[in-house]
């Protein structure tokens, strides 16, 4: 699970060159926090490049997402919660698919608190960190989890297609 949303961000994130998904074993220093987090994916901005050092990255990112651990889900939904507020992380998302849990929560940063995002009509969830992104939660719950392609033919046809045929034109180039 964590690995289709790492890659359909990444895809994403490289389609409208909006910056970088960092590794899941990359830590993210806040200053509510010297010690750092190491959320299960984040995405920074491209103008953030000067804050990614070898092993962690300066600050708040523009989008964090955490699928709850069978250890510790408190560290997820109440530390974490707070932390990434408190250290201004614009949206935060949790997935709980532990074994017999089926849970979705995404928050945005409203003033110095988050809210939670309600879905669309379409049960559909909208990020303004990544301008144009939405998903659906039921991705998530589906064996075996949708194609990545095939989904950003959903999300962002135009630009998706605009992206391959810039990708097919360069291959003909070489």
């Amino acid at each position: 699970m964590l690995g289709f949303f790492v890659d359909l961000l990444h895809l994403y994130v490289r389609v409208f060159d909006l910056g970088e998904v960092l590794p899941v074993q990359m830590l993210m220093r806040l200053p509510t926090r010297p010690s750092g987090r190491m959320p299960d994916l984040f995405v920074i901005g491209r103008d953030d490049a000067l804050r990614v050092h070898h092993q962690w990255f300066e600050g708040p990112a523009l989008f964090v997402a955490e699928f709850l651990s069978e250890g510790d889900p408190e560290r997820d939904t109440v530390d974490k919660f707070h932390e990434y507020g408190d250290a201004r992380v614009p949206e935060y998302l949790w997935v709980d698919a532990r074994p017999g849990r089926k849970d979705f929560r995404f928050h945005r940063l409203d003033g110095a608190r988050y809210r939670l995002v309600e879905p669309d009509a379409d049960g559909r969830y909208h990020s303004e960190a990544l301008p144009g992104f939405w998903l659906d939660p039921e991705w998530f719950w589906q064996d075996p989890l949708p194609d990545i392609e095939r989904l950003m033919l959903r999300i962002a046809p135009r630009e998706y297609r605009r992206h391959l045929e810039r990708l097919l034109a360069e291959a003909e180039v070489e």
